[in-house]
């Protein structure tokens, strides 16, 4: 025994067999890798190894070694798994989009998890060096609302850009649909698309005619009050921030990230209602940290409560199931001090149900139907049908008289359930939901890997850290008008200046990844739990953020969609502000000032320079890009449509959709291409690269001024070649799509309301 504890001491103490150990592991994380990351993974060790030695030393709670080894565990096998996908665009079949999980991968996320450990263990040390007091610094109330005032406004006026370089904002999707039945008269004849969310549509819709403008006006004045709405809660958070101790340099660092990132602005000018739902998640956040430590509360905290509650629950239809999610939370964390919180959240619950119930049916209003809470079952299902699955007489019957047989293999998407959704006969499932149930426990005994494939295919975006992949890369403010209202977007910008500064705006709306948000979340919440310093009352902030997730991942219909989610990043510097505040105990409060000064010489530089690099990363990546694109000056240009090249949108002005992985389809039934040019150039060669057409043979017609350059009809890939005048040190031609289609005219149970013609790969102007 004395042996076995002295072999135990000397490898504690000593740097060999620990990095001998993490070598071992190195080598079985490569094998899941790509070979060229060898000597990277090789480093990583040597400083691992560093880490062990050094954490061996340290006296670790058993609260903080298993948080701290669940996190890593978990993060690894996400690590390794998201490297086993192969994707290639949102609606590619299975045999494009897939993801080769196996055992293999599995012990190789643990062997990863061997390597995370002690960086989490490094991390959650030195943030215990810092500590931050409790009690908010004394400020007068005027003082507090002036500071507000004053950051919401710097906000709003940042987002000013975006608001007039996309007038009247982006109309993409869902938005498109919910101002159709804004424009429709009486009661709303669906749910889906929020009551709330129509209504407030058709005030301002009904506004602009009032006024004597068109509906574009009416958009527009629906999105300056949801811009107004969406950065009073970002200065709220900045003022929050600013009221808990927060350092000043670190405060604007907030300020900054909110102004200068499109990627906010982009969100509060659309009309995807998922801007103000994820606003009204983060101030129930901030609530539930306002509240004392002692119940009983008061009206200051109940009816905002209840309104907020409110507001998650009619705003988007999976509000309720947020607030419940809240609700269990707040009694397991605060217990009987949070009885009126609860009483409060199941009143305004039930009432939820009663109105979205048989007043719904009273009025005539649709509800969303089973098949959109099925999403995930109907994915799994088909994943199974499509490798094989063997099913009996009764399970055949079942399932293809809910989507027919050839339907489960044609339409089975991996990352997008819209397409089987849309085939399947909605009144046939919910006469056998149970049925249905009952068959998807059956197969999942045979099928378990197949299952946990297509489950994580299709919450790829919700879960795969430090990627960018599908319809979201960026998030596009673009214009669909399937129901031809007349939608039209216009650059006031450019009509005042002569230029666009779009191509900057665009590249500000790039952000962290939304996966790799979501383990930032989880971080914080497991190194709060590690903390075991008031963790209750910070697991409560966390709780609406959490809880939205949740509720993500159970029904979500597309792999890719920041906006299910957009509340994480937009509480990202809550996040960091949790995992440095704790409550100090009474008998540490006069050594406070002497402990800050003694932490802040051994980690606080460190901590700053991190916020400090992600404020000047923020800014760089606003700020340094050219506003102007290239212009030609003899040298090739190429314009690309797709990849890491993509370039498209600084010099494509209107007439495509958003980047796909090997193309861009045009959107509309015309493209406008404008290029700078330098120099003294009558004719440019302009050549076109069509990828393949939609639905057959489409036409085209090129033009300048007005005039005919060229026109012809293709049928799959092809290549358009002519000669464009050069006019005023400017390339600007029009190409025009006479029978552009809408898809899902085209295509049975599509939900797709682009309106396509070809899939644009690349565009070159040389000298001919």
């Amino acid at each position: 025994m004395r042996t076995i504890q002295k072999l135990i001491k000397w490898t504690a103490e000593s740097k060999l067999p620990a990095v001998a150990i993490l070598l071992f592991c190195s080598l079985a994380v490569t094998a899941g890798f790509d070979k060229n990351s060898t000597f990277l993974l090789l480093f990583i060790t040597i400083t691992a190894g560093w880490m062990y030695h050094w954490s061996f030393k340290q006296q670790w709670t058993p609260r903080t070694k298993i948080c701290c080894g669940i996190y890593s565990f978990f993060l690894s096998q996400a690590i390794v798994s998201g490297n086993l996908v192969h994707y290639v665009e949102m609606r590619s079949s299975i045999s494009e989009n897939y993801i080769r999980l196996n055992t293999t991968s599995v012990l190789t996320g643990l062997s990863l998890a061997v390597l995370i450990y002690p960086t989490t263990l490094l991390l959650y040390h030195m943030i215990q060096c810092i500590k931050m007091p409790e009690t908010p610094p004394n400020n007068s109330p005027q003082k507090t609302s002036m500071i507000f005032i004053v950051c919401w406004m710097f906000i709003f006026i940042a987002w000013l850009p975006y608001l007039s370089s996309y007038y009247p904002g982006g109309i993409v999707g869902d938005g498109a649909c919910a101002l159709e039945e804004a424009l429709k008269s009486g009661v709303p004849s669906h749910s889906h698309w929020g009551i709330l969310h129509i209504l407030s549509l058709r005030f301002f819709l009904h506004l602009s005619i009032r006024l004597g403008s068109d509906l574009n006006f009416g958009v527009f004045l629906y999105v300056i009050a949801q811009s107004l709405l969406y950065s009073a809660v970002c200065a709220a958070v900045v003022n929050k921030l600013r009221s808990v101790g927060v350092p000043a340099i670190l405060v604007c660092g907030t300020e900054l990230m909110y102004a200068a990132s499109g990627f906010f602005a982009s969100f509060s000018i659309s009309l995807w209602k998922d801007g103000l739902f994820s606003s009204a998640v983060l101030l129930l956040a901030l609530l539930l940290w306002n509240l004392p430590e002692k119940s009983p509360y008061t009206a200051r905290h109940i009816v905002p409560f209840t309104f907020i509650s409110l507001f998650l629950c009619f705003w988007r239809s999976n509000g309720l199931y947020v607030l419940l999610l809240c609700l269990v939370g707040i009694a397991l964390l605060l217990k009987k001090c949070g009885k009126q919180l609860i009483i409060c959240g199941l009143t305004v619950a039930v009432f939820t149900m009663v109105v979205q119930g048989p007043v719904y049916e009273a009025l005539h209003i649709g509800k969303d139907t089973l098949v959109q809470s099925f999403s995930v079952p109907i994915q799994q299902v088909a994943a199974a049908i499509n490798e094989g699955a063997e099913l009996t007489e009764y399970q055949k019957e079942i399932l293809f008289q809910i989507i027919p047989e050839d339907i489960w293999s044609e339409r089975y998407c991996p990352t997008l359930s819209d397409d089987l959704k849309n085939a399947a006969d909605i009144i046939y499932l919910q006469d056998h939901a149970v049925d249905f149930i009952k068959i998807w426990f059956q197969l999942l005994l045979s099928n378990s890997g197949t299952y946990i494939r297509a489950y994580l295919m299709q919450m790829l975006g919700y879960w795969q850290p430090g990627v960018y992949q599908g319809n979201y890369y960026d998030y596009w403010l673009g214009i669909q008008d399937p129901f031809g209202r007349g939608w039209a977007q216009k650059d006031w910008i450019e009509t005042l200046t002569g230029r666009s500064i779009r191509p900057v705006l665009e590249k500000r709306m790039e952000f962290i990844p939304s996966g790799t948000m979501v383990w930032g979340m989880l971080l914080a919440l497991s190194l709060i739990i590690a903390q075991n310093s008031n963790s209750k009352k910070r697991l409560l902030v966390l709780l609406p953020l959490l809880a939205s997730w949740c509720i993500t991942l159970i029904a979500a219909p597309i792999a890719y969609a920041y906006r299910y989610i957009v509340m994480i990043p937009m509480a990202l510097p809550i996040l960091c502000t949790l995992l440095f505040q704790h409550q100090l105990e009474k008998k540490d409060r006069e050594d406070y000032r002497q402990h800050i000064a003694t932490a802040g010489k051994k980690c606080f530089p460190a901590i700053m320079a991190v916020f400090l690099f992600l404020s000047a990363f923020t800014a760089y990546r606003n700020l340094s890009h050219p506003i102007t694109p290239e212009a030609f000056s003899g040298k090739e240009i190429k314009i690309f449509f797709s990849g890491n090249k993509y370039n498209a949108t600084q010099y494509v002005l209107s007439g495509i959709s958003e980047k796909e992985s090997q193309f861009s389809w045009t959107d509309g039934e015309k493209m406008r291409v404008e290029i700078p040019v330098k120099g003294k150039y009558e004719q440019l060669q302009v050549d076109i690269l069509i990828k393949g057409t939609f639905n057959g043979n489409k036409s085209y017609q090129i033009l300048q001024n007005d005039t005919d350059i060229t026109a012809g009809i293709i049928n799959g890939e092809d290549r358009i070649s002519f000669l464009a005048d050069v006019i005023k040190n400017k390339l600007v031609f029009e190409m025009e799509f006479p029978d552009a289609q809408i898809i899902r005219e085209v295509i049975e149970g599509s939900a797709d309301n682009r309106k396509i013609a070809f899939q644009l790969q690349e565009i070159s102007i040389s000298i001919p």
